[in-house]
C-alpha cells in the first residue's frame, strides 16, 4: 500500500524536482504547493526552505497570504462556476 507522506514526497518527488532546476530558478523562483498534508509537514517545509527560503507559497507558512487568491487559481473563479452550473450529472 503506497501512501504519500512527507518523507516519501521529499525523497521521490522534491529531490528529483530540485535537482533539475538551474541556479537562477533556485535563486529567484517561487514554489507554490497546495494544502496536502505531505506538503505542509514541518520536515518538508524545512527541506524546501533550504532552497527557497521565504519564496514558498504554502498554506502553513503565510497566513496573511490568501491561499486561494484569484491570482493563483484563476480557473476556480473564471471557469469553475460555469462548469458547476452547466454540468449534468
Amino acid at each position: 500500500h503506497n501512501t504519500n507522506n512527507g518523507e516519501r514526497y521529499r525523497q521521490e518527488l522534491l529531490e528529483s524536482f530540485i535537482n533539475q532546476l538551474d541556479d537562477e530558478e533556485l535563486q529567484f523562483g517561487y514554489l507554490h504547493q497546495d494544502g496536502c498534508t505531505a506538503h505542509r509537514v514541518g520536515t518538508t517545509l524545512a527541506y524546501l526552505q533550504q532552497f527557497y527560503d521565504h519564496r514558498i507559497i504554502s498554506l502553513s507558512l503565510h497566513p496573511a497570504f490568501r491561499f486561494r487568491s484569484s491570482d493563483l487559481t484563476p480557473l476556480d473563479f473564471a471557469i469553475f462556476g460555469y462548469l458547476k452550473d452547466n454540468l449534468i450529472i
